[in-house]
């Protein structure tokens, strides 16, 4: 059993997530304060933004420590929640594609998501190292430059 640990890097990949969604956020609000002439709009979209990014990076990273996989030779096993919890079982050879996808903010904290796809399903990981046990347990092979 696999359990996602919370490290530095994915540390500082979601807070870099949180700064760039803010900053986005901030322009927009900022746009639509200065077309409707209200400085009040400008104070709560950015009360609001600030808030809501904050939540969503804390929710994000509470949900990783309770998130498992499985992996044996004939099937995957995941579950995931913290409150409510799910369990997913995909087995082996029902998979016909494991996928990375990496964004290049991933690239830099070296950090990579796996996609599962089988005929009905497509899932896809949370954020884990580059060279987790994960990976190696998957049988995929990560090609380093």
């Amino acid at each position: 059993m696999i359990q996602l640990s919370v490290n530095k890097q994915v540390v500082y990949y979601e807070l870099t997530r949180c700064i760039f969604s803010m900053f986005s956020g901030l322009i927009i609000i900022s746009c639509v304060a200065y077309f409707f002439k209200s400085i009040a709009v400008l104070h709560f979209g950015i009360f609001g933004i600030f808030c809501l990014d904050v939540g969503n990076g804390v929710k994000r990273l509470l949900m990783r420590r309770a998130y498992r996989m499985r992996v044996t030779d004939s099937q995957i096993g995941i579950q995931q929640g913290i409150w409510i919890h799910k369990e997913l079982v995909i087995y082996r050879d029902k998979i016909f594609a494991l996928n990375y996808k990496q964004s290049m903010v991933q690239k830099w904290f070296g950090l990579t998501m796996i996609q599962i796809r089988t005929t009905g399903l497509t899932y896809a990981t949370p954020v884990v190292k580059s060279d987790s046990m994960l990976i190696e347990q998957l049988g995929l092979v990560y090609a380093k430059k």
